[in-house]
């Protein structure tokens, strides 16, 4: 039997979505050069503290421009054929994945997104280590334990 349950997650308020985007982003967040644009940002979060924290993690210790093209990417997202997910959420979440440093993070992720809903996937976790060998996602890590141990730091 399958039971589905669902909750409504409450906006923050623009001052606590501020706050927040500000504990997330760091020191860039409390710079005047920023200001407006850390309004318009947040703004764009919808007051959403998932896509808030995720849009500032994105940014933190990066440019002006890149913060920017952030802007602009929340402004104009079109997420499609994706139900029930608006378009600030879905971009930050291709920002984030966006965001990883290198390909071996972002295939990793991706192999997570594989397990079932709600499942706790450990990052020493057996099935995740044999898929992650098996498709040849830790390179440069020569035994067995040393790919376990660097999947557990990835």
């Amino acid at each position: 039997m399958d039971i589905k349950v669902k909750f409504r997650v409450e906006a923050l308020h623009e001052t606590e979505a501020r706050e927040l985007f500000i504990e997330f982003v760091g020191d860039l967040g409390k710079s005047p050069q920023y200001k407006d644009l850390l309004t318009d940002v947040v703004n764009e979060c919808g007051g959403l503290p998932l896509v808030i924290k995720t849009v500032a993690r994105a940014l933190k210790d990066r440019s002006k421009d890149r913060w920017e093209t952030a802007l602009n990417e929340l402004r104009n997202s079109l997420p499609e054929n994706i139900a029930d997910m608006s378009g600030s959420v879905y971009q930050s979440l291709k920002m984030s994945y966006d965001s990883l440093e290198s390909e071996e993070q972002k295939s990793l992720l991706l192999l997570c997104g594989m397990f079932p809903e709600d499942t706790l996937i450990s990052a020493d976790e057996s099935e995740l280590l044999m898929y992650s060998v098996g498709q040849g996602l830790l390179k440069h890590v020569e035994t067995y334990w040393k790919r376990q141990e660097r999947s557990c730091t990835v």
